[in-house]
């Protein structure tokens, strides 16, 4: 990596400067040089990036900033950026960064990137976002002394952490754990990118149950144990079933699993905790179909461990490697209390009868009661053969879930993508949805299209 281009020592200023506008990014040859030209105007600069630093200069740095005797009264963000041209350091040779409280009276954002503070600085208490990345070879005592000082951050509202630890074992965390959750009280925005192990680790100790808070959780699953055959969804899930609160509580769930992502997605109330996969294996001809079949199966470990009262469910990726058998645990365990099912196959059509054939299977082992009892929206959409087979499928399934299950649908709508529109013409598609519409007690619509567009609806 060019660190050069990606990262570069900039400051902004509040007034006109050198003939600027305010607002006007200036660029500096480096962190040093920066400081020298900075130093007499402490009081009007408002953004500042320092790096990249060598850990070999970071010393001087320090000191330079150090010598700012008089307060940076309109600094409101500085980033710092060190790295090390001999390779991640150990913890003992991560460089540690000191700032004077009271020389950054409206400081609000920080980002430390391959550096670190002491955690009880007072600089802390008045930001309101920060980031630390690549701090990585602390272990979990450096872990429970961040946390036991974040209720002390009592402005911070959005925190990211990025490579923050590094725990060789998931099991380390069952030897010292401490039995605590931290909750801190004001922070709405966690983003956290990690192996899915580490994140476990954090989601054991770190909860942000607030009713707004938008957590997204970005794991990478290389690495991971060779007899762990657990969905990377599932790895990153922590010990103590009752959190994260936000899945607990979920009521609307969104899993995708394409080639262009890997996603799984709880919703409570304004609240959003997202776990994305971005290094999950698409090689090879069934990887898509098993890697969709691995994440839907541990919907079983996310949610229903938790109990969650999930009722909408959407879920986008190839079915044709789920079993009938599955589809009826997920229905039966995950979410009991459904009441709206989006389906939006991306595979060529196989798999789709197990999907309806489990929706028509008794509700814990009542013959009279389908499963998800309360479902009353059915949204499917995929490519298929033009034979119209599928559409009799739906029939029989929707046929039963009113006739013998007393469960009918109120709401069904349809869309298959096909490579000869000819093949299934308008006279027979509304046929079918006239025999459809005998099963279902509202709307039925169904929408037949070319295969090409299935690309803007699935892409």
């Amino acid at each position: 990596m060019d660190l050069s281009t990606t990262f570069s020592t900039t400051a902004t200023f509040d007034v006109f400067f050198h003939g600027r506008e305010p607002g006007h990014v200036f660029s500096y040859e480096n962190a040093l040089v920066a400081l020298k030209e900075l130093k007499p105007y402490p009081g009007h600069i408002r953004r500042l990036t320092l790096g990249p630093i060598s850990n070999l200069a970071f010393r001087e740095v320090q000191d330079a900033l150090s010598s700012f005797h008089q307060s940076l009264d309109t600094l409101e963000e500085l980033r710092v950026f060190v790295w090390y041209p001999n390779g991640p350091p150990r913890p003992q040779n991560v460089e540690q960064l000191e700032l004077i409280p009271g020389i950054f009276p409206s400081l609000r954002t920080l980002c430390l990137d391959g550096v670190y503070m002491n955690w009880e600085n007072g600089v802390f208490r008045k930001l309101s976002r920060v980031e630390l990345r690549n701090c990585s070879g602390f272990g979990l005592s450096h872990l429970f002394d961040f946390l036991g000082v974040l209720p002390t951050w009592t402005s911070l509202t959005e925190l990211h952490l990025s490579k923050f630890l590094t725990i060789s074992d998931r099991e380390e965390l069952l030897l010292e754990d401490t039995k605590y959750v931290m909750r801190p009280p004001n922070i709405r925005t966690l983003v956290v990118d990690d192996h899915v192990y580490q994140m476990s680790h954090i989601l054991h100790n770190l909860d942000i149950p607030g009713p707004e808070a938008k957590v997204r959780l970005i794991g990478y699953s290389k690495g991971k144990d060779a007899d762990d055959e657990r969905s990377p969804f599932s790895a990153m899930m922590p010990f103590d079933n009752n959190f994260p609160t936000i899945f607990k509580r979920a009521v609307h769930v969104e899993l995708v699993v394409t080639a262009q992502k890997s996603r799984l997605s709880g919703f409570y109330g304004g609240g959003t905790l997202t776990l994305d996969v971005p290094d999950l294996d698409r090689s090879g001809k069934d990887a898509l179909p098993q890697a969709f079949r691995s994440a839907l199966i541990s919907l079983v470990d996310v949610f229903a461990a938790r109990s969650a009262p999930v009722s909408f469910l959407v879920l986008s990726g190839d079915i044709s490697e789920v079993s009938e058998q599955e589809w009826g645990t997920v229905f039966q365990t995950v979410c009991p209390q459904l009441s709206e099912l989006v389906v939006l196959n991306t595979g060529n059509g196989d798999g789709m009868e197990n999907l309806f054939n489990a929706l028509t299977h008794a509700f814990e082992g009542n013959q009279t009661v389908a499963v998800c009892p309360e479902l009353w929206r059915l949204k499917f959409s995929s490519a298929t053969d033009a034979s119209g087979s599928i559409l009799g499928h739906v029939e029989e399934a929707l046929r039963r879930r009113a006739e013998v299950c007393q469960s009918p649908l109120r709401r069904v709508e349809l869309e298959l993508f096909v490579d000869n529109l000819e093949l299934l013409p308008p006279s027979t598609v509304e046929l079918h949805r006239q025999g459809l519409k005998s099963w279902v007690r509202g709307k039925v619509r169904v929408e037949v299209r070319p295969l090409q567009t299935s690309i803007m609806f699935h892409g």
